[in-house]
């Protein structure tokens, strides 16, 4: 399963730390450092796992996530705040974004938090799975 991942940081070095983290673990992924990218990846394909960065210039990463989450365009969010913003935080919770890590944040709560998503989409495709199969083995009893 090729786990497809987009991440959005203003900030050129924790970009680049997020871009090493994924490639050393064979991740596919794009990475945006604003809004306006973030978008237009968001517009052209669909990401298994979307990690923004709360503060953005104009607008903020719950933006992105919101947009995304709009369009059915990722599966899973993970905000990252470098702030104890506790009203961001509730509200990121309350629009359903699934974690938080707040920095300093090191590469194996990074990739630890993703390979919970991976587990959790491996898990989803699974039950879909099976429960295509039991749809179609009721039809054949049926008949």
């Amino acid at each position: 399963m090729n786990i497809r991942i987009l991440a959005v940081d203003d900030d050129e070095s924790s970009l680049e730390n997020i871009g090493i983290t994924l490639k050393s673990k064979k991740y596919v992924y794009d990475l945006a450092d604003c809004y306006n990218t973030a978008i237009d990846f968001l517009k052209s394909q669909k990401y298994d796992i979307l990690i923004a960065d709360l503060k953005l210039p104009y607008k903020s990463g719950l933006d992105v996530i919101a947009f995304a989450m709009e369009n059915n365009a990722v599966k899973s969010t993970v905000l990252i705040t470098g702030f104890a913003d506790e009203s961001a935080i509730v509200k990121a919770l309350k629009m359903g974004v699934n974690d938080i890590l707040k920095k300093p944040y090191d590469d194996s709560e990074l990739h630890s938090v993703i390979k919970k998503f991976v587990k959790v989409q491996l898990l989803d495709e699974e039950n879909l799975r099976l429960k295509e199969k039991l749809t179609k083995e009721n039809e054949v009893l049926r008949k």
